[in-house]
């Protein structure tokens, strides 16, 4: 076991001094908080950690009261340490998250102030009474649908969309019910405690974030999700909806008519360059790998012919809690690939190329269990030749299979919305954030999937009116309802920096972004930026 002091010097790094230093709390203005806001931040994901903080101490400068729960130990798994054998990551944890809130002067509890040893002991009970596989999967505690709960986190520790029956993924799975369990009475009885208005929390899918929800909504408490956004230092919130699903169903209705200004348009079209060009992207899957963009090399490569009708499926990797319960008219990512190259199997003079996900190999530690490559090899003897594979490893530009596509068909990635903003069709495959708005090709079913993909074939491109909404509402998401919190510099995600001096920097009217993101959540307001 690493002893504490090694545990202090690894995980414990400037931005704590920075708190220390920095952070000059001046006392509520009134013996009542405007409002109390509970957040859940118990995870040494440091960019976090550090963006709950700020946000809490722009809160208190808000004359709220603000209240942390982390963790500090007592889960047999959560999402940290999975990858770790015969280790659990709680020390490291606590200590930093500890350390975060005690620099930042932040009220904060633990796991253990709430749980006894009789709680741990006959939660512990609850699990070992689940024998079979329909118990494993159909539990319910306190009118919680627990088993699908936990489905979303264990496919994401597991990195794998199948949830398979060997004897890790079904000890996971118990371990995982487990936490669920003790989270749930943690949450129920740190509100009944704080009796926060406003509960903040990260993502919604990860299993610890949506017990919390439940118990927030059976107690008629507000919600507030939030999210990484597309960019690096740009978060995305949400009033009571999973923030990973970047809905903007609400808002749309209200900008699908309102026209981008030349000014609008160019600074959308500058993100969008910038896409290409790999600047300002969260994470860069190429950044010390040279890519392929010359279209006639690639042309070359692939033996794709000037005059042929070429395709781009861009696939999802399977595990991504962004592509977790979209499926439309496929019952996973696979399955839609498959029924794809079937479909142009029966075309052989159109070409598909399948673009596979760079993330299921390019991130150390976070391979994919299952991958796409793996799924062929199983599924097919050989593939039709008119089908191209592009692996996650091999530098080929995805913006030049863009520009040389006749149509892009998607899951629910990202890039769907990019495609669409530049004058290319896309066809949907699964309900993507952007699907359904009016400018993408969308199906309900396999077969007017299939119906969609042979309507495009020797068919013209899309209309003038397509790419306008493509373009309206790809500036709703990224300039309208993305915040870039320049407040905390987290490039590195190891190593968040604070871009501010004093606690009266988050005061209200010191950074516009900042006062709508507490005003949404203290008032309810819509978490959108004016521009």
């Amino acid at each position: 076991m690493t002893d504490q002091n090694n545990w202090d010097s690894e995980s414990i790094g400037p931005e704590i001094a920075e708190l220390n230093k920095l952070f000059t709390n001046r006392p509520l203005s009134s013996n009542k908080p405007r409002q109390t806001i509970l957040i859940y931040s118990p995870r040494d994901w440091k960019s976090h950690v550090i963006w709950d903080l700020t946000i809490g101490l722009a809160l208190k400068e808000r004359d709220c009261g603000v209240h942390v729960l982390t963790c500090g130990g007592g889960l047999p798994i959560c999402l940290l340490g999975w990858g770790e054998e015969n280790s659990q990551p709680c020390r490291r944890c606590a200590n930093y998250t500890e350390k975060a809130n005690n620099a930042a002067q932040m009220d904060f509890s633990k796991l253990r102030d709430f749980l006894s040893e009789d709680d741990f002991t006959n939660t512990q009970k609850i699990v070992d009474a689940l024998k079979s596989h329909d118990d494993l999967f159909n539990f319910q505690w306190n009118q919680m649908p627990i088993s699908e709960i936990v489905k979303p986190s264990l496919i994401w520790i597991q990195r794998d969309g199948n949830i398979r029956e060997d004897e890790t993924t079904i000890n996971r799975h118990r371990d995982l019910i487990l936490s669920a369990i003790r989270i749930g009475l943690y949450a129920e009885r740190a509100m009944n405690s704080v009796k926060p208005d406003v509960v903040l929390l990260l993502n919604g899918v990860l299993f610890e974030e949506r017990v919390i929800f439940e118990v927030a909504k059976s107690q008629n408490r507000r919600v507030i999700f939030y999210e990484c956004g597309r960019d690096k230092n740009v978060l995305f919130f949400s009033h009571d909806n999973f923030a990973c699903r970047y809905d903007l169903s609400e808002h749309w209705p209200k900008f699908k008519n309102q026209e981008l200004t030349k000014k609008e348009d160019t600074a959308l079209q500058n993100w969008l360059d910038d896409r290409e060009k790999g600047s300002g992207i969260r994470q860069d899957y190429w950044k010390d790998t040279p890519l392929l963009k010359d279209s006639d090399s690639i042309r070359k490569q692939f033996d794709i012919k000037k005059d042929e009708e070429v395709f781009v499926l861009f696939s999802n990797v399977t595990w991504d809690t962004a592509i977790l319960d979209r499926a439309s008219c496929f019952t996973s990512v696979f399955d839609w690939i498959t029924e794809t190259i079937l479909i142009f199997k029966e075309t052989p003079d159109k070409k598909l190329i399948i673009r596979v996900h760079p993330a299921e190999t390019r991130v150390a530690g976070e391979e994919a269990k299952d991958n796409v490559i793996s799924h062929l090899e199983r599924t097919f003897t050989t593939l039709p030749q008119n089908v191209i594979v592009v692996g996650p490893d091999d530098p080929v530009s995805s913006y030049t299979l863009m520009n040389i596509a006749k149509a892009g068909i998607v899951y629910c990635s990202t890039i769907g919305l990019e495609m669409a903003s530049r004058g290319i069709p896309v066809i949907t495959a699964a309900n993507a954030d952007y699907a359904d708005k009016g400018f993408t090709f969308d199906s309900s079913t396999k077969e007017s999937y299939a119906q969609t993909l042979h309507d495009f074939f020797g068919n013209s491109g899309i209309s003038e009116e397509h790419i306008k909404l493509a373009r309206q509402y790809a500036y709703l998401l990224i300039f309208r309802a993305s915040f870039l919190f320049d407040l905390v510099d987290a490039n590195d995600a190891h190593a968040p920096r604070l871009n501010f001096k004093t606690t009266s920097d988050l005061g209200e009217g010191k950074h516009p972004e900042l006062d709508t993101i507490c005003s949404g959540i203290i008032s309810e307001t819509p978490f959108l930026r004016e521009v």
